[in-house]
C-alpha cells in the first residue's frame, strides 16, 4: 500500500569549519494509500476463518476467558539488523464512517484514509524504513505474535512484489491468529514462503516469528498490515489504540505500552559515498553505503527519520579521529513528515586519517545517532557484508585477516573457529558473535 515518492534532495554542505550556514533543502518520502483488500476479499477471507475454525474444531475446544489480551508490537528487526529504527506508521484505523475524503484516527487526527468506493481503513499500516525494498529482499524486518495464540489459517505463496491495486482478484500472504479472549489478529502481505513452518492449529508465543514483510496483495510497497476484531464472528473491529476519537474501544487501549501518536526517532544515521538510488517499487535501492574511504574520496552523512515534526531540530557534530569536533551544524525542521531523509557533506582535510566520527542529535527528544567511518590510504581490513570471519569473500582483501592486521567490522560476523588480530574495532552497525568453545584473540 505504499509507493515512496522522492520529494527533494540532496543537502550539499561543502564547508569547513569556519564556513558560512548552507542553504537548506529536505528530503520527504510520501506514502501513497489504497485498499488493503477489497470488501470481497475480506469477505472471502472471513468465511474462510469460520470454516477452518470448524475444521480444527476450536469453536467447541477452544476455551476462552475474559481477561483483555495485550499486545507487544507486532514487527521487530532481523538478528542481523541492527538499525536504531527499521518502520514508520503510514496509516490507522479510520474511525469516521462517512467517505469519501473523511478520515478521522483514534488520536482525532488524519492518519488514515478512506475510498471512493467506500472503504473505510481497517487495521494499521506498518512500512519499512529506510530501504523498504532491500530490506524486504534481505529479509531484514519480521512480523511477529503481538500476543500468544492459535495458528488459525496461514497462507504464503503470493507474489510479494505488487506495486499497486490489483486489476484482477489477488490475495495477500498472511497469517491469522485466535488469542485467549476469543479475539483474532490478522498479518497480512507477508514476503513469499517466509510464514512461519508450524502448521494450522500450531500455538505461537507472544513474540514468536510469523513471517516477513513483504508486498504481496493489494500493496504499492513493503508493510505490515495489522487487523484486530474483538471475536470470531468478525462483526466488531478493534483498534488496539485508546483515544478520544476512538469510537470502537474507546479509551481501552489494547497494547501493553501505547506507542505515542508521534514518536520522532532517527531510524538510520550512515556514511554512502554517493547518494542512495531509490527506483519506483519494485525496484530495489541501491545504498552505496560505505564505512572506509580513501583522503580524496566524498563522504556523504545521510539521516533517515520517522515522524518529523516542524519546530524541531537536529544538530550535526563531526569528529577528528583524536576526538576533537571539526564541524557543527544546527538544522531546523520545518515540516511535518511521516518519513524523511537529510544528506549533508563537508570537504575533509586530506591530511587526517584515522577514524572519524559522525553524531546527530535530535534536539526535541535528545536522541543521539552516531556513526564511525574510516579514512586513510592504508585501510584496515574491513568487513564488505554480513558472514563468516574465515570466510574470504567476507573482507575487503579478499583473504581471512591474518593475526598483524588492523580489522574494523561493520556488519554481523560469526567467528565460528579460532582467529587472531592485531586490532578490532567494531562500527555502529557492526556486531561479531564468538561461538562458544571458541577464542578471538585481540592483540592490542
Amino acid at each position: 500500500m505504499r509507493k515512496m515518492l522522492l520529494i527533494a534532495g540532496l543537502i550539499m554542505l561543502c564547508s569547513f569549519l569556519k564556513a558560512q550556514p548552507p542553504v537548506l533543502e529536505g528530503g520527504e518520502f510520501r506514502v501513497n494509500k489504497t485498499a488493503c483488500l477489497t470488501s470481497e476479499e475480506r469477505e472471502r477471507i472471513k468465511a474462510a476463518l469460520k470454516v477452518k475454525m470448524a475444521e480444527l474444531n476450536l469453536t467447541k475446544t477452544f476455551v476462552q476467558n475474559d481477561d483483555p489480551v495485550k499486545f507487544i508490537w507486532p514487527v521487530v528487526p532481523a538478528p542481523t539488523n541492527t538499525d536504531t529504527g527499521t518502520w514508520g506508521i503510514s496509516n490507522y484505523v479510520d474511525h469516521d464512517a462517512a467517505y469519501p475524503n473523511k478520515v478521522k484516527d483514534y488520536n482525532c487526527g488524519t492518519r488514515t484514509y478512506d475510498t471512493d468506493g467506500g472503504y473505510n481503513h481497517q487495521g494499521i499500516d506498518i512500512y519499512t524504513w529506510p530501504f523498504g525494498q532491500f530490506k524486504q529482499l534481505n529479509s531484514e524486518v519480521h512480523i511477529v505474535a503481538a500476543a500468544a495464540g492459535v495458528i488459525i489459517a496461514k497462507g504464503g505463496s503470493q507474489p510479494d512484489n505488487n506495486c499497486s491495486f490489483c486489476t484482477t482478484a489477488c490475495q495477500w500472504n498472511a497469517v491469522y491468529l485466535r488469542h485467549n479472549n476469543g479475539s483474532v489478529t490478522w498479518y497480512g502481505h507477508m514476503k513469499t514462503n517466509s510464514l512461519t513452518t508450524k502448521p494450522v492449529g500450531a500455538t505461537v508465543a507472544e513474540g514468536e516469528f510469523l513471517g516477513v514483510i513483504g508486498s504481496s496483495g493489494n500493496s504499492t510497497g513493503p508493510h505490515l498490515h495489522f487487523e484486530v476484531y474483538e471475536n470470531d464472528t468478525y462483526t466488531k473491529l478493534v483498534d488496539p489504540y485508546a483515544g478520544s476519537c476512538n469510537t470502537m474501544n474507546g479509551t481501552t487501549s489494547w497494547w501493553k505500552n501505547q506507542r505515542a501518536y508521534n514518536k520522532p526517532t532517527i531510524n538510520l544515521l550512515q556514511t554512502h559515498f554517493a547518494p542512495p538510488v531509490m527506483p519506483a517499487c519494485p525496484g530495489v535501492e541501491t545504498l552505496n553505503d560505505r564505512n572506509v574511504y580513501k583522503l580524496t574520496d566524498t563522504v556523504y552523512y545521510a539521516a533517515y527519520l520517522i515522524d518529523q515534526l516542524s519546530g524541531n531540530s537536529m544538530s550535526w557534530r563531526l569528529f577528528r579521529p583524536d576526538g576533537t569536533q571539526y564541524a557543527i551544524y544546527n538544522q531546523p525542521l520545518s515540516a511535518n513528515y511521516y518519513s524523511s531523509y537529510w544528506y549533508i557533506y563537508w570537504i575533509l582535510p586530506n591530511n587526517t586519517e584515522g577514524y572519524w566520527r559522525i553524531e546527530l542529535t535530535y534536539n526535541s527528544t535528545g536522541q543521539v545517532a552516531k556513526h564511525t567511518f574510516y579514512r586513510g590510504n592504508n585501510p584496515p581490513v574491513y568487513s564488505l557484508k554480513q558472514g563468516n570471519w574465515h570466510d574470504g569473500s567476507t573482507w575487503s582483501t579478499g583473504v581471512v585477516p591474518a593475526g598483524n592486521e588492523e580489522v574494523f567490522i561493520q556488519h554481523h560476523i560469526e567467528v565460528n573457529g579460532n582467529a587472531t588480530c592485531k586490532s578490532l574495532r567494531i562500527g555502529e552497525k557492526g556486531r561479531t558473535i564468538v561461538k562458544a568453545g571458541v577464542q578471538l584473540d585481540v592483540l592490542k
